[in-house]
């Protein structure tokens, strides 16, 4: 898997980017202390704690106030929309295997770590117009 660091001039731009790209994807939303995380995204699932489990992306936000960075990630549910935040964010890490994303990591200052998963690793172009049924 490749991880690909996101440069902060470009966190905004990107967020934005990402969550029209990714718009009702299930993912998975999950924190995990950074420092037990290791480089291998493949064994972040056993070393994370789900928060949120296949629920459709609304919005990925990158915001900036007084020199700091808040992440928020969005969820749809069956009522009023569902929301992780994550403090002073420090890294923001897209992952991916070929060219198909698998999700994407959040680095906060206090050595927290949120993390977005896709139930699928798919190319965007991949699931235009599939039906859930089909996933």
């Amino acid at each position: 898997m490749q991880q690909i660091a996101i440069q902060r001039e470009q966190w905004p731009a990107f967020a934005d980017a990402f969550s029209a790209e990714h718009h009702e994807w299930l993912v998975t939303v999950a924190s995990a202390e950074t420092g037990g995380l290791g480089d291998d995204p493949q064994s972040w699932p056993q070393r994370w704690q789900a928060l949120h489990e296949e629920m459709p992306l609304e919005q990925l936000a990158l915001t900036e106030a007084g020199g700091r960075v808040q992440g928020r990630v969005r969820l749809h549910s069956d009522g009023a929309p569902v929301s992780e935040t994550l403090e002073d964010v420090q890294h923001v890490i897209r992952v991916r295997t070929q060219e198909r994303h698998v999700g994407l990591r959040m680095d906060g200052r206090d050595n927290r770590s949120l993390l977005v998963w896709f139930r699928v690793a798919a190319a965007p172009a991949e699931l235009d117009g599939i039906l859930e049924s089909e996933v």
